[in-house]
């Protein structure tokens, strides 16, 4: 006998489903245990103080990113003067190519 339902494991249960007067009912076909999903890579986390970033700032981490797509998310933070902070996930169009040159390319950003 498997164990399938293990925390963090993924199943493949093929089956039917059924709406019958006394509620759904679902029968299963087979149970399948996938393992687990593969570990998802942290994003780049961008950091910008609100009070001192400029439209040209962001103008030149757009470039940036647009010149290395890649599949690795991007963050932005904006941190303001009391520590407030306001996240972004910019969507698919930013993702990048992480390498060594654009780590030196964003590093004034990467600091936390």
């Amino acid at each position: 006998s498997q164990t399938f339902l293990l925390q963090g494991n993924l199943l493949l249960i093929p089956g039917r489903f059924h709406q019958g007067e006394e509620g759904p009912r679902v029968a299963a076909d087979e149970v399948k245990a996938l393992g687990k999903p593969p570990p998802r890579e942290k994003p780049v986390v961008l950091n910008f103080e609100r009070s001192a970033t400029t439209e040209a700032d962001l103008l030149e981490v757009r470039d940036i990113l647009k010149r290395s797509p890649g599949k690795r998310r991007v963050e932005l933070r904006f941190i303001g003067d009391q520590g407030q902070m306001l996240r972004m996930k910019p969507g698919d169009d930013f993702r990048v190519e992480w390498n060594a040159k654009i780590e030196l390319e964003l590093a004034r950003w990467l600091k936390a």
